[in-house]
């Protein structure tokens, strides 16, 4: 299981990493005004959980699609 988590916390740091838009919408007049942890954090958490508890109906598989 120890190899599971430094899987997960790879995925984390690379999901992380800050990406470049190369265009962006020509209607979009504000980027970033509300911050989306509030609504992605207790679906990372809840994810993760379920795929540190044991490999469970793909659990761990939903993790790693909740982090792209």
């Amino acid at each position: 299981m120890n190899t599971l988590k430094t899987v997960a916390v790879i995925l984390i740091f690379a999901a992380s990493t800050p990406l470049a838009a190369s265009d962006t919408p020509r209607d979009m007049q504000q980027f970033n005004v509300t911050c989306p942890a509030t609504k992605l954090l207790p679906v990372v958490d809840a994810a993760y959980h379920a795929c540190d508890n044991g490999y469970v109906d793909g659990s761990c598989e939903r993790f790693v699609e909740v982090m792209r």
